[in-house]
């Protein structure tokens, strides 16, 4: 049934691929095709797998995950808010040039916006 979507969705993938000049989509629909085949290969299959081979319960197991990204997320946490922060200024400068461009009455934008 599963591999069926899959087919189903093929041709557009090649389309998409097509527009994109790559094999990103076909690509992606094999690697899921592959866990269809071999459930083993999917994520929940891989979790379970790491409990059994871990003896960890599921209340272990995310919390070691959790334990493990908040190492990977906190790492350069002074470059990552920097970036943050550059990028929020950026956000409201550009927002604010927008603003002020905009000339036009909002009722005018109204009748302009239903004219069309």
């Amino acid at each position: 049934m599963w591999g069926a979507v899959i087919d189903s969705m093929s041709s557009l993938a090649t389309v998409l691929d097509t527009a994109n000049d790559d094999q990103r989509y076909q690509n992606t629909l094999k690697e899921q095709l592959t866990k269809i085949q071999s459930p083993e290969l999917s994520p929940s299959a891989q979790v379970l797998s790491t409990m059994k081979q871990e003896s960890l319960s599921w209340l272990d197991f995310t919390g070691e995950l959790s334990k493990k990204h908040k190492v990977i997320l906190t790492k350069d946490t002074q470059k990552n808010s920097n970036n943050f922060i550059t990028s929020v200024q950026q956000s409201f400068s550009e927002a604010n040039r927008i603003k002020k461009q905009d000339i036009l009455p909002f009722e005018q934008f109204m009748q302009n916006y239903q004219a069309e």
